[in-house]
C-alpha cells in the first residue's frame, strides 16, 4: 500500500471513530442536546458530514456497513427535520468535491461522465442537478469558490435532493456514490483554453461552423458507414482519404516559416465501456499515424490526443468511424458466426477484447505503411520542403507530451482469444476505410 493510501486510510479511520463517538453525545430519543440552538445545529451538521464521508469511503472500499450508513442518512439520522439537513449537507458536499475536481483540470461534464462510469447513471444525474441548483446556506464549513458554480439560468428547473420524494433513499445512495468517486479522482493534465475537442468517441467531431473540407469528410464517412455495399463504401472512403491527406499536408506547408512555432493542442477522447483498453489502443495507432501522440488513462476511460489541431480533428474522425466499423463486425459475428465458430463463443468477452486488439494492431500496421508511402509521394512532388515542416511538428508534439505527461510509460496489450484475434485482423483488412492514406505522413 502506498504512502498516500495509508494516509487516506488513517484519515478515514479517524473520521469513522469521530462519527461513532458523536451520536453518543446526544439523547438517543432524537432530542437535541441541551446546548444552544446554534451549537446544536452546528453539531448536527458535523455529524451528518461525517456520516456522508464515512458512507462514501465505505462504498469505495466495499465495506459491509455502506448500506447501514446510507439507511441512517436516508432516515434523517433520527433527528427532527433530519432528512432536510441530510439533503442540504449532502448537496454541499457534492458541490465542494466538484469545486475541488474543477480546480484540478476537470470539467463538470467530464466529472459527470466518470461518475456515471464508476458509479451509476443516477449518481451522475444527481451530481449534474446539484451543480445547477442554488445551494442553501452552507455554514462555516462551506467553500467560497463554490458560489460561481451555481450562477445558472437552469437552476429553477434542476432537480434537488428532495426529502419528500419517494426516491429520496435511492437519491441519497446515488449522491453518496458520486461523492466517493469525486473524492478519489486524480488531477487531469491542464489542456489550456482549447477544450472544444473533448468528446466521447461515439460523438461526431466538429460543429456546423467547422472547416468545409472536414465537413465534407464527415459526410463521406457517414455515407461509408451507412451503406451495405462494400464497393460503395470503398468509394466513399477513398474520397475521404484523399481529402484528408491533401487537407493535412496543405495546412502543414503553411508552417514553412522557421520563425513560427508549430501549433500543438491536446484533446481528450472519452471511450465507453466495455473494452476501454483495446479501444485506447485503436486511438493510439490512429494518432501515431497522424503525427499525434495518445496517452491513455484506461481506468478513467479517456485518451488524450496531442498534436496539431487539424491532425487531432482527423484522429477523432477516424477513431469514430473505425469504432463504428469494428462494433458492426462484432455484432455481425454474434448473429452470423463463420463456419467452425459458434455464436456463443463470439459473444465471449475474451473474443471481443481480442478482436479489438487485433483490429487495432492490424490497422496500425496498415496506417504505418500508408504513412510512409504518402510521405514519399508528396516529397517526390514538392521536393524536400515538406519534410522539415513535418519534423518540426513532430518535435513540438513530443515536447508537449513530455510537459503534459512527464511520467507516461508505454504499455502493451495482449490478445488471449485466438479466434477473436483472427476475426479482428480479417475485419481490419476489410476496413479499407478512412484508415489508409487518410493519415498523411511523417
Amino acid at each position: 500500500m502506498g504512502t498516500k493510501n495509508r494516509e487516506r486510510r488513517r484519515a478515514k479511520q479517524a473520521r469513522q471513530a469521530k462519527r461513532q463517538q458523536e451520536p453518543d453525545r446526544r439523547d438517543r430519543s432524537g432530542r437535541a442536546a441541551t446546548a444552544g440552538r446554534g451549537d446544536s445545529l452546528e453539531g448536527d451538521r458535523r455529524a451528518v458530514d461525517r456520516l456522508v464521508i464515512a458512507a462514501a469511503h465505505a462504498r469505495c472500499d466495499g465495506r459491509g456497513d455502506e448500506a447501514e450508513l446510507i439507511a441512517l442518512l436516508a432516515s434523517g439520522c433520527g433527528r427532527p427535520e433530519g432528512c432536510q439537513l441530510v439533503a442540504d449537507r449532502l448537496s454541499l458536499q457534492l458541490a465542494s468535491e466538484t469545486a475541488t475536481v474543477l480546480s484540478r483540470g476537470w470539467t463538470l461534464d467530464e466529472a459527470c461522465r466518470v461518475v456515471r462510469r464508476k458509479a451509476t447513471a443516477a449518481a451522475a444525474e444527481i451530481l449534474s442537478d446539484v451543480c445547477k441548483t442554488p445551494q442553501p446556506a452552507a455554514g462555516p464549513t462551506s467553500r467560497p469558490a463554490q458560489k460561481s458554480m451555481f450562477d445558472n439560468d437552469d437552476a429553477s428547473r434542476a432537480r434537488r435532493l428532495d426529502p419528500g420524494s419517494p426516491r429520496f433513499a435511492a437519491d441519497v445512495a446515488a449522491a453518496v456514490a458520486a461523492v466517493g468517486v469525486l473524492a478519489h479522482l486524480p488531477p487531469l493534465a491542464d489542456l489550456g483554453s482549447d477544450r472544444s475537442g473533448d468528446r466521447s468517441a461515439s460523438q461526431s467531431p466538429g460543429a456546423s461552423g467547422d472547416d468545409p473540407v472536414l465537413a465534407r469528410v464527415r459526410a463521406l464517412l457517414a455515407k461509408a458507414e451507412s451503406t451495405e455495399f462494400a464497393e460503395e463504401a470503398d468509394a466513399f472512403m477513398a474520397k475521404a482519404q484523399d481529402l484528408m491527406t491533401r487537407h493535412s499536408l496543405d495546412r502543414a506547408l503553411l508552417e514553412q516559416d522557421p520563425g513560427v512555432a508549430p501549433v500543438v493542442v491536446a484533446r481528450r477522447i472519452w471511450l465507453d465501456d466495455p473494452y476501454v483498453q483495446a479501444k485506447s489502443l485503436l486511438v493510439s495507432v490512429v494518432a501515431e499515424s497522424s503525427r499525434c501522440r495518445a496517452v491513455a488513462s484506461s481506468d478513467l476511460g479517456v485518451v488524450t490526443v496531442v498534436g496539431h489541431p487539424d491532425d487531432c480533428e482527423i484522429v477523432e474522425l477516424l477513431v469514430t468511424s473505425l469504432l463504428v466499423q469494428a462494433t458492426r463486425h462484432i455484432s455481425a459475428l454474434a448473429t452470423r458466426a463463420p463456419s467452425g465458430w459458434s455464436s456463443a463463443s463470439s459473444r465471449a468477452p475474451s473474443f471481443r477484447r481480442s478482436f479489438l486488439v487485433a483490429f487495432a494492431s492490424r490497422i496500425g500496421k496498415r496506417l504505418e505503411q500508408t504513412s510512409r508511402d504518402a510521405t514519399a509521394d508528396v516529397a517526390a512532388q514538392l521536393g524536400a520542403a515538406l519534410l522539415p515542416v513535418l519534423a518540426r511538428r513532430e518535435d513540438a508534439v513530443d515536447d508537449a507530451v513530455g510537459k503534459l505527461f512527464p511520467g507516461a510509460v508505454r504499455n502493451s496489450l495482449a490478445a488471449t482469444n485466438q479466434a477473436g484475434w483472427i476475426a479482428g485482423r480479417a475485419a481490419a483488412d476489410l476496413a479499407d476505410l478512412a484508415v489508409g492514406p487518410t493519415l498523411d505522413s511523417r
